[in-house]
C-alpha cells in the first residue's frame, strides 16, 4: 500500500526540481560586442574591463526572450536598491550603449580594478513577462595584478644603482619588455597582470645598461583555478662589492597568499 504513495512523492520532487532549473544565467566577455563570451562561473577570473550581461542558461545568448526586467546586485543579496536595472534587450550589467565603431548595441564596460582582487558575487533578479521571477547568483574571481618588487644591495649594505626591467617571452620566444623601473635606494617595484604558463624575467642593470643579474620565473599551473591568490613576488639580490658576483647562488623569492 505504501509503494504508490512513495512513487507519488518522488514524482512530485522530480517535478519540483525541473521547475527550479534556471532559465537564465550571467555571462561575461572581454569585448563590448559580447563576442567570445562565457558563462560567469566560480573558475572565471576577471581582469581589467569586462562586459557582463544576462543570457539564456541553455546557451549563450545576449538577447534572451521572455524577460520584462533584470536587476543586479554586486557582492550582496538581492535586497534593497539594486546596483542597476535593465528593462529592454540586451540586459547589460553596466548598461547598453550604441557601439562606437560598429552597428548595434554594445555593453557598458565594468572596470574590475575598482574592486579588490579575490572572490566576488553578482546576483540578478530576472522578472519574466508573465510576472514571475528568477534569482541567479554567480561567483567569480577578480585579478588585476601582482606586485613584483626587487631590492639590490652590496655585501656592505649599500644600495645598487641602476634599473630593473620586467620582460616576458612572446609567441616567437622573443623577450618583450613590459616595464623598466629605476632603482630608488636599491629597490624597485611594478604591478603586472601575470599570465598562466608565461615565462617572465627580471633584469637588474647598472646605469650603463650592463646586466648584473637575471631571474626567470613563471606563474605555475597550480594557480590555474585561482591566479588571484598570487599577491606578489619579492626578489632580494646581494652582490659582492669586489667583483659584483652573486653572493647568493639563487635569489630569494617569496609568494604571499
Amino acid at each position: 500500500m505504501k509503494k504508490p504513495f512513495v512513487l507519488a512523492v518522488l514524482l512530485l520532487i522530480a517535478s519540483s526540481l525541473r521547475a527550479q532549473t534556471p532559465q537564465y544565467a550571467l555571462a561575461v566577455s572581454s569585448q563590448a560586442t559580447r563576442a567570445l563570451a562565457t558563462f560567469l562561473a566560480p573558475d572565471s577570473v576577471l581582469t581589467g574591463n569586462v562586459y557582463v550581461f544576462s543570457s539564456q542558461a541553455s546557451a549563450l545568448n545576449a538577447n534572451p526572450a521572455g524577460i520584462a526586467q533584470v536587476c543586479y546586485w554586486l557582492d550582496r543579496p538581492a535586497t534593497g536598491a539594486p546596483d542597476h536595472c535593465e528593462s529592454a534587450i540586451p540586459y547589460d550589467f553596466k548598461g547598453t550603449f550604441a557601439c562606437a565603431n560598429a552597428a548595434g548595441n554594445c555593453g557598458g564596460a565594468w572596470n574590475t580594478a575598482t574592486l579588490p582582487d579575490g572572490r566576488h558575487t553578482l546576483t540578478q533578479v530576472v522578472t519574466l513577462g508573465a510576472g514571475s521571477s528568477e534569482v541567479d547568483t554567480a561567483s567569480f574571481r577578480i585579478y588585476n595584478g601582482s606586485l613584483l618588487s626587487l631590492s639590490a644591495a652590496f655585501d656592505d649594505g649599500s644600495p645598487v644603482a641602476g634599473t630593473v626591467a620586467v620582460q616576458s617571452l612572446n609567441s616567437n620566444n622573443v623577450a618583450a619588455t613590459i616595464a623598466t623601473e629605476p632603482l630608488v635606494a636599491g629597490a624597485a617595484s611594478y604591478k603586472v597582470v601575470l599570465q598562466l604558463d608565461t615565462l617572465y624575467s627580471v633584469l637588474l642593470m647598472q646605469r650603463d645598461g650592463t646586466v648584473l643579474a637575471t631571474f626567470p620565473f613563471a606563474l605555475p599551473r597550480v594557480f590555474k583555478m585561482d591566479p588571484a591568490a598570487l599577491r606578489g613576488a619579492a626578489l632580494a639580490l646581494i652582490f659582492r662589492r669586489s667583483d659584483l658576483a652573486l653572493k647568493q647562488a639563487t635569489p630569494r623569492v617569496t609568494f604571499d597568499f
